[in-house]
């Protein structure tokens, strides 16, 4: 089996003060992925030497994302902070997969393919500061795929997080 990788991930972040209790912090990020793998059918005779090398499958799959997520985030208090923003996520994508079921015979196209779809998230939530080591998290999201054309409810989340000490923290959350 022979594999190759090739992936590349670009980031840019902006914050900007909107007042001394709020900012905006704006992410634009890509990422960039190509993975192929051919395996061969190696024939050797007793003594391990190689009488023959067929290449019997080929595959070859890339995968590209893009995305910007903005938020702005409010302090109402050194406990209290929220939160309201969006997540816009675009997935593109390629797939080929070939075999040779016969050393023989021609390679045969099991599957190819491309497409793209995209991934729509708003969300609010709140954090609260219980106490110096503990700190809950309140929120609501909405999703959206156009992949399958599917919406989902509003799906509430929450959290609790929990400082034991200087590099250990317990959290539990759900959503």
């Amino acid at each position: 089996q022979y594999f190759r990788t090739n992936m590349q991930i670009y980031g840019l972040q902006h914050k900007v003060s909107l007042s001394k209790k709020a900012f905006l912090q704006s992410t634009l990020a890509y990422a960039n992925q190509r993975i192929w793998s051919n395996h061969d059918l190696i024939y050797r005779d007793t003594n391990y030497r190689v009488l023959s090398i067929h290449p019997i499958l080929y595959y070859g799959q890339r995968e590209q994302q893009a995305s910007f997520n903005q938020h702005i985030t409010y302090k109402f208090s050194n406990r209290l902070t929220a939160k309201i923003g969006y997540y816009f996520k675009s997935y593109t994508f390629e797939i080929y997969d070939s075999a040779r079921f016969d050393t023989n015979a021609r390679f045969v196209t099991r599957a190819q393919g491309n497409g793209s779809f995209f991934l729509f998230q708003p969300f609010a939530q709140l954090k609260y500061k219980i106490s110096e080591k503990t700190v809950a998290t309140i929120g609501i999201r909405y999703q959206y795929m156009s992949l399958n054309n599917n919406s989902s409810a509003f799906e509430p989340r929450a959290a609790i997080s929990h400082k034991l000490h200087e590099k250990h923290q317990l959290s539990l959350g759900l959503g």
